[in-house]
């Protein structure tokens, strides 16, 4: 049986969160709307979380119910460290309650006083070690999505000082480590040091193809990720997953015609929310290339709202700015040049960051289009 962490909402209407024993997805959907629930969300299949193979547990020792969990998850290192902070706040508290008394009688300080400050640093010490591996893993995917690099490979160094407690897929530092050095330019050196678990029974044969696809896109090698994103489809034909994979590969960097009869067959599977997003998407970068760039705009909107709603990750934040970015294009073809502008500006410092050079070709060539 898997233990599925979800999110839905009641017949009242109250958002809740919870977890429930089944032994697939399907079965654990099927259970929770026959107790009357709707609107259900399975958080661990965020991408974040399955494809990497993060896992909640990085902090140990640490009981949270399901919503705090969620909100954890949604929340990044704030979250974290608050709720950390607070599950140990039955000693912190009168530690500084004693340090704080002590400050303010003032000097001279005692032994006792002296035992209190110490006491007090040394928990507090004691909280950040544990707290350590989210907050590092946390900074590691920022540092990723805005394209810092060397910051990346300095703190992929540090989480791997807590690889025991950090919860991470074996893999998991291999891929970021490659996905930095490819984004430096060190592009033959990244995939070498991913390349090795191909034949690793560690990893599923499908996810090293997903994986490689992401590397090669980071390397911009855009053909190069269509294909690893084919020999994913070939292992799991009957995938929602794989298919929209390929289909968003091939409306960003190759032939949107070939994209339709993949999202047609993505839509009688059955899909995992973040999936269903992505089919989402899809449909409105196809509206985009046939020009239905009405309904492209609508579709956008929608599916920009559902990504900071469903996750507040970096990853997610990387997606929701690309989304962003084809909205503005749709809106200048409109001839809505404000609208675009104002939108493309809010998404433009990570466009740079990440040399987007193909967003900025087509946002100049949908400007110059309505000039």
């Amino acid at each position: 049986m898997i233990s599925f962490l979800y999110t839905a909402q009641s017949r009242t209407g109250r958002r809740l969160a919870g977890r429930i024993l089944a032994a697939e997805q399907a079965a654990a959907r099927a259970q929770l709307e026959s107790e009357g629930l709707r609107d259900i969300v399975f958080e661990q299949e965020q991408w974040d979380a399955k494809a990497h193979g993060v896992m909640f547990k990085s902090l140990p020792n640490l009981e949270v119910t399901p919503d705090e969990e969620v909100r954890i998850r949604h929340g990044g290192n704030r979250s974290a460290a608050w709720l950390m902070l607070r599950s140990h706040s039955w000693a912190l508290l009168p530690l500084l309650a004693w340090s704080s008394w002590a400050v303010f009688r003032g000097r001279p300080f005692d032994s006792l006083d002296y035992a209190g400050f110490t006491l007090t640093l040394g928990y507090v010490a004691w909280i950040a070690w544990l707290s350590a591996p989210v907050l590092l893993y946390n900074r590691l995917l920022h540092a990723q999505v805005w394209a810092r690099w060397d910051e990346a490979l300095k703190l992929s160094r540090w989480l791997r000082v807590f690889h025991g407690r950090a919860k991470l897929a074996p893999h998991a530092f291999d891929y970021y480590d490659a996905k930095s050095l490819i984004g430096k330019g060190e592009i033959q050196r990244g995939l070498a040091q991913f390349a090795r678990w191909e034949s690793r029974s560690q990893m599923p044969p499908v996810m090293f193809a997903g994986l490689m696809a992401a590397l090669r896109h980071t390397a911009r090698d855009y053909s190069g990720a269509i294909k690893w994103h084919r020999i994913a489809l070939e292992l799991e034909p009957n995938s929602a997953q794989t298919l929209v994979d390929l289909a968003l590969a091939l409306l960003r960097h190759g032939d949107p015609r070939e994209a339709a009869p993949l999202i047609e067959r993505a839509e009688r599977l059955e899909q995992r929310p973040f999936v269903r997003i992505a089919m989402k998407y899809a449909s409105g970068l196809l509206h985009a290339f046939q020009g239905r760039d009405v309904e492209a705009v609508s579709v956008f909107s929608d599916v920009a709202l559902e990504i900071a709603a469903a996750s507040g990750t970096a990853l997610g934040l990387e997606w929701q700015a690309e989304v962003q970015g084809f909205c503005a294009i749709s809106l200048a073809r409109l001839g809505h040049r404000r609208e675009a502008e104002r939108t493309w500006r809010s998404v433009l410092p990570m466009f740079h960051a990440n040399r987007r050079e193909d967003l900025f070709a087509r946002f100049a060539e949908a400007c110059a289009r309505t000039t």
